[in-house]
């Protein structure tokens, strides 16, 4: 009974007074095949449940805590789904959102990290994390990197690097929401992909990190300031074999030093409703590039052993589900020089 009325209920808080829609992956396109995101306001309820290569997620909502393990890949992320795609080393993959909001500015980083195997079974707290790709501030365009996806029709595609290893890994890709001064909100996605090729790139040393970890010794700027000019992307360099995509072209010389890794143990897990970390202002530097032009994927399915349905019938079910979860989430299109949601 009481499942029957959940919906309802998440319908009732998406247009609540006060409460601001955000985003998640809508779906991602690996080597021109579509494959299905998780979609927090409709699959849960959905009988049977869909099985997609993305990792879930509760909502549209940031992770706040740097120390949380939800950073890997937000909440109801640590764990695998059951399915995996695949696709060659050097292939394009392309993270959809099904929005982004034009006032939470911020930069994009696209990370992966060796499941050693089976990525349906792997935590994604335990990765080594290299960067693929990263785009931040551009000063002479004034221009963030979250406003480049939202030019791309909130769209961001990378290179996986064609030197890589064949095997199995997680691609985790991330928005830093920077509007809210000293309470930066993480939006990470992680996908289950199968590297295939011929490469014996295995990324180590200070070309990996944790998460968390990442972010603890990071000092996220005011980004309203008069004194903010620059920003420096932090994580480690760019994994050499890998190649920067059309979105936000990355270079070396602005990455930040790789952090150390975290030797403490995580604190409780956050997200929209946990408290955020202390931080403080800096000026740093980094650039990014004009977008890529975006194509039309072949359709997919969410495992890469089905049969994809038929474009007809697959395209009315989307359009469908699209349309309900815009109803169910309202879109917020304010501009505020100090956006504190």
């Amino acid at each position: 009974m009481i499942a029957a009325f959940l919906p309802l209920l998440t319908l009732a808080l998406s247009i609540a007074p006060g409460v601001v829609a955000h985003g998640y992956i809508e779906d991602v396109t690996i080597n021109g095949k579509l494959y299905e995101g998780w979609h927090p306001f409709t699959d849960p309820y959905a009988s049977p449940k869909p099985n997609t290569v993305v990792r879930h997620v509760p909502n549209d909502g940031p992770v706040l805590d740097i120390h949380s393990t939800d950073l890997a890949c937000t909440v109801d992320g640590l764990q695998g789904t059951s399915a995996v795609a695949e696709a060659a080393a050097g292939s394009k993959i392309t993270f959809h959102w099904n929005q982004w909001l034009a006032d939470h500015l911020g930069p994009v980083s696209v990370y992966m990290a060796s499941c050693n195997g089976d990525c349906t079974k792997f935590n994604a707290a335990s990765g080594k994390w290299f960067k693929i790709d990263a785009a931040g501030y551009d000063a002479g365009k004034k221009q963030w990197a979250s406003t480049q996806l939202i030019n791309n029709g909130d769209k961001w595609t990378s290179t996986i690097p064609a030197s890589l290893a064949p095997g199995q890994y997680l691609i985790r890709h991330e928005v830093i929401a920077l509007h809210d001064a000293g309470a930066p909100q993480f939006y990470p996605s992680c996908t289950q992909l199968k590297v295939t090729g011929s490469g014996n790139a295995q990324p180590s040393g200070s070309q990996v990190v944790s998460i968390p970890g990442i972010y603890d010794s990071v000092k996220f700027p005011d980004i309203w300031s008069d004194g903010f000019k620059s920003f420096t992307i932090p994580g480690p360099a760019l994994f050499a074999g890998g190649s920067s995509s059309g979105n936000g072209g990355n270079d070396d010389n602005n990455q930040a030093p790789p952090p150390p890794a975290s030797s403490s143990p995580p604190k409780p897990a956050g997200n929209a409703g946990s408290t955020p970390p202390s931080t403080t202002s800096s000026s740093s530097t980094s650039s990014i590039s004009a977008p890529a032009p975006s194509s039309t994927p072949a359709k997919g399915s969410s495992s890469p052993v089905t049969t994809a349905p038929s474009a007809s019938s697959t395209g009315r079910c989307r359009q469908n589900k699209r349309r309900s979860e815009k109803r169910m989430a309202k879109r917020h299109v304010g501009f505020a020089k100090r956006h504190h949601h």
